[in-house]
């Protein structure tokens, strides 16, 4: 299996008022990034479809996320976080103190 470079592409680009939400981001590959430059992503799926690099049913399902994505149905999964153990936060609470300048009233003049 290839592993090629991935990004975040916007669906609608931002010179088309396209946002920066879950709602219009997506992980592309660079170079199809590239070649979609500026276009929308549905224009730019039926490019794909009609230089024959997509086949009808994929060209459906593809424009169906991009439905669903609008629409709110797809959520980015977020992993569960994990709960810090009790020598976490000792240590975590140790480096806070160390950024944290103390007052001390004695020494102010």
């Amino acid at each position: 299996m290839v592993s090629y470079p991935q990004c975040l592409d916007h669906v609608v680009p931002r010179v088309q008022q396209g946002c920066n939400s879950y709602r219009n981001l997506v992980s592309s590959g660079i170079e199809c990034n590239s070649q979609k430059g500026e276009r929308a992503a549905d224009d730019f799926l039926r490019r794909l479809y009609r230089e024959g690099h997509l086949n009808a049913s994929e060209l459906t399902g593809r424009l169906r996320a991009l439905d669903d994505l609008a629409s709110g149905k797809l959520r980015p999964s977020l992993p569960a976080l994990a709960k810090p153990t009790a020598n976490q936060k000792i240590e975590i609470r140790k480096k806070d103190e160390r950024k944290t300048p103390h007052f001390d009233p004695k020494k102010s003049g």
